[in-house]
């Protein structure tokens, strides 16, 4: 992990903010040839899904919160490959 962070071919989300179900909302754009980790709990991402819709959302801090159209959510499990049959998010990366 920390030789392909230091090569660039890997990007850490430990700073990016997350869901109450652990996923963590990107920051920044979304790249399909790269990989990407919390580099401090040491996990690589699963999966990232991008949002279709408004999606209402509990934050890690208990806040509420509406997340765009648009949005990239990374998460530690394969919850985002939905194999077309989602009707919220759309995968858009798999380990």
């Amino acid at each position: 992990m920390e030789r392909k962070l230091q090569d660039g071919n890997a990007i850490d989300i430990a700073g990016c903010e997350r869901t109450s179900v652990g996923d963590y909302v990107l920051d920044r754009l979304f790249k399909d040839d790269i990989d990407y980790c919390d580099a401090a709990r040491e996990e690589w991402v699963w999966s990232i899904g991008k949002t279709l819709v408004p999606l209402p959302a509990v934050m890690a801090d208990g806040t509420r919160r509406v997340l765009p159209p648009g949005t990239f959510l990374a998460s530690m499990s394969a919850r985002h490959y939905s194999a077309g049959e989602s009707e919220v998010t759309e995968c858009v990366w798999l380990r």
